[in-house]
């Protein structure tokens, strides 16, 4: 009898064999992806060598590989591809990137930047470089298909900061997230599909990315699916996800040019200049802001190396409160224009809120010799009723949007550094009616959520000022109310909700305070970690709290580096509470050496020490986050 492998095959089987072997030198000859490991299956290895003639071929700067699921029709289809970013292919593509597909790579181009201190103009130039993609595998049969998903959100970004940075990505790696514009990655669909796929055809893959708050979802599908080879990563940011990834992320900034340092100069004062998105990764940008300085800031004009040290000191400061800057000079303010000039004094007053330095005082006289239309509202006297604040609108109504930004960090500094909470109070106040005035609604969280903060640390004040807190509460809710004409953006800030939850607590309206605090615990992603671990600090301060509900454990069982400081402050909390005033200290102490810097600026302004009896029921009330 002859063996079935040895019978003469039929037409129909030779061209089906034939179509396989094209297939599989497809899929083989287009990147390393999909070869077997030489040494888990040797055997299988020589064969696609032989299928091909040559061993697998070596990546290039922008190539990735990405899997598609197509949803279309009943049941899930996957696809693999090849994708790169090269100024000039031979290739020719058979997928094409539109809808949210090609959205998804315009945002990439903005995320890029805001992740790594890089050109913006290397980025621009990748613009239309976005080729060749070639499909390497489909479980349907379309010959070329439109890629429109944003799932590939994370493969663009990587392959493009691969592309700028001239750096291989890792041949191990499959992304499977979103990316949006700021730099923040996201959840993607079908992911028990896409992994099947990549299990299935991408052999030589062994890690796959996703969005931090989908990695538990990735790993219950892997054991669902029986899948032990694959493992799964997790970032919730792109900067944080190319550290990871890539080697050797600074080369752009080692080999810039004279024209492009001053360019990169630029590019790193935009992002100390900017909004603090969640998504930046400040650590990264004070190391490279560093490196620079480091590696060519000597050969630098005074005025741009003064820019770079400047952006060190308040990516530093974003990063873990910490960081050193000096006062701003006279003659470097006047290098920038007026608005720039406001933005440089914000976040140096930002800086010595939550350092002590610049000196707030002499930050203060500068500010007031460079802004006079701003002297009448920061001089201006707070009632002894904080609650009761009367607003010059005439003296609001001289400055404009930058000036309101400046006087918000003003106030920041009352309250840490200068220890003023009625002037803080006043002060913030002021800048949400300015806001308000000119329907910048959306400009209001930020004074309506350290208003809230305020009346929390009122309502805990050892002195007769803690009855006006309940009033000032009122005073704040309105303003909340009159801010949410504006739309849902400040009905729904998350750090709004935060600290009128703290407020609440410590008005004793636990009830209000539940309903604020229990969804910032249990429905927030790992983006949020800091946000989680503060509302769920003041959730144990409500009456319905018990040591194993869900604010305890996000506290005890966090895995991210701040817990160490908030099981600090609820140890700090609970000695209170029991009058042990031992504990109290050794828990302050702790507190101190997490974040020494904004503990030594809240404590001097309030002419305290960490040696002093008042100091740990201080801190406790007084910590701004």
């Amino acid at each position: 009898m002859k063996h079935p492998m040895y019978e003469h095959p039929s037409a129909a089987e030779r061209r089906d064999l034939r179509a396989g072997q094209r297939a599989q030198s497809r899929m083989l000859s287009t990147g390393p992806w999909c070869w077997p490991r030489e040494h888990d299956d040797a055997e299988a290895f020589s064969s696609a060598r032989e299928a091909v003639g040559s061993g697998p071929r070596g990546l290039e700067p922008g190539e990735v590989a990405l899997v598609t699921v197509d949803m279309s029709r009943d049941g899930s289809r996957g696809e693999l591809w090849a994708m790169q970013i090269s100024p000039s292919t031979m290739q020719s593509s058979n997928g094409e990137f539109v809808g949210v597909g090609r959205e998804s790579w315009l945002d990439a181009q903005c995320a890029l930047p805001r992740a790594l201190p890089l050109l913006w103009g290397s980025v621009r130039a990748r613009h239309d470089q976005l080729g060749p993609v070639l499909k390497m595998y489909s479980e349907r049969s379309d010959a070329v298909a439109p890629l429109e998903t944003r799932a590939c959100g994370l493969a663009l970004g990587l392959a493009l900061a691969s592309s700028v940075i001239g750096v291989v990505a890792p041949a191990d790696v499959i992304a499977a997230a979103t990316l949006d514009e700021r730099g923040s990655l996201g959840r993607v669909g079908a992911l028990g599909d896409r992994l099947r796929v990549i299990d299935e055809l991408a052999l030589s893959v062994r890690r796959v990315v996703v969005a931090s708050d989908q990695r538990d979802e990735a790993l219950a599908c892997l054991e669902q699916l029986g899948i032990e080879r694959l493992e799964i990563v997790s970032f919730s940011t792109l900067s944080a996800a190319l550290d990871g990834l890539l080697e050797d992320t600074s080369r752009v900034i080692d080999s810039a040019t004279p024209a492009q340092r001053e360019e990169l100069v630029d590019s790193f004062l935009r992002l100390a200049l900017g909004e603090q998105h969640a998504s930046l990764e400040w650590g990264s940008v004070e190391r490279a802001a560093g490196r620079a300085l480091s590696s060519w800031g000597a050969q630098l004009s005074a005025e741009r190396r003064r820019a770079l040290e400047f952006t060190r000191a308040v990516a530093a400061r974003h990063h873990y409160k910490s960081g050193s800057l000096e006062i701003p000079s006279q003659d470097w303010l006047q290098w920038f224009p007026l608005p720039l000039r406001l933005r440089v004094l914000a976040h140096a007053t930002q800086q010595a809120s939550d350092t002590g330095s610049p000196d707030p005082a002499a930050l203060l006289d500068l500010t007031r010799r460079a802004c006079p239309e701003l002297s009448v509202l920061v001089d201006a006297s707070p009632p002894g009723d904080p609650s009761s604040a009367e607003i010059d609108t005439r003296a609001i109504d001289a400055c404009c949007g930058p000036h309101m930004r400046l006087l918000g960090a003003i106030g920041r500094m009352q309250y840490s550094a200068l220890g003023d909470l009625r002037a803080a109070i006043h002060t913030q106040i002021t800048v949400c009616v300015g806001w308000q005035r000119c329907w910048e609604y959306d400009e209001t969280p930020y004074p309506l959520s350290a208003l809230f903060a305020y009346v929390s640390a009122l309502a805990l004040d050892p002195g007769p000022d803690a009855r006006h807190a309940e009033a000032l509460f009122e005073r704040v809710d309105a303003l909340w109310t009159e801010s949410q004409r504006g739309g849902r953006r400040c009905r729904e800030d998350l750090y709004v909700r935060l600290a009128r939850g703290r407020a609440l607590a410590t008005l004793l309206r636990f009830d209000e305070a539940v309903l604020e605090l229990d969804p910032l615990i249990t429905d927030l992603g790992h983006q949020g970690e800091q946000l989680r671990l503060s509302a769920a600090r003041w959730r144990m301060k409500c009456a319905h709290s018990t040591s194993g509900n869900a604010a305890h454990d996000a506290i005890v069982h966090s895995e991210d580096p701040r817990a160490t400081l908030y099981r600090a402050l609820l140890d700090l909390d609970v000695a209170l509470s029991s009058g042990d005033s031992g504990a109290a200290a050794q828990a302050a102490a702790r507190v101190h050496g997490e974040q020494h810097a904004l503990c030594d600026t809240l404590l001097s302004g309030a002419g305290l020490s960490l040696g002093d009896a008042d100091a740990p029921a201080f801190l406790a009330r007084r910590y701004p986050y």
